[in-house]
């Protein structure tokens, strides 16, 4: 159903989306990330957005919330399924920065991205 508005829209809140996603409160913060679970197969502009989006994931793994981090890896492994092929560079690189984290659940988290 959201698809169905198109683009415009995506672009229109992707911003909104973002900000509260990075909210003080912590169920904003999972509620906003859970709406990202569900774009990627919507809009096709969602590739175009992964240089911004990709450091509010890997942000979420490293979240003190374990809701919040559970979000945010679904994402990212929603991310890597469908853009991966296409869009490598875009997902490799922060993947393979994220082992040299120096936050343990980001780590963690790419050792479990790289599989």
């Amino acid at each position: 159903m959201i698809s169905s508005h198109g683009n415009e829209l995506f672009e229109r809140y992707i911003t909104i989306v973002v900000k509260n996603a990075q909210h003080a409160m912590p169920h904003l913060r999972e509620a906003y990330r859970g709406v990202l679970v569900f774009l990627p197969g919507c809009f096709e502009k969602y590739v175009e957005y992964l240089p911004m989006l990709v450091p509010v994931m890997i942000e979420g793994l490293a979240d003190e919330i374990d809701e919040v981090r559970k979000v945010s890896m679904r994402n990212f492994k929603i991310c890597i399924k469908q853009f991966a092929k296409n869009s490598p560079m875009q997902l490799v690189k922060p993947v393979m920065k994220m082992m040299f984290s120096s936050d343990w659940k980001v780590r963690e988290s790419s050792s479990i991205l790289m599989f």
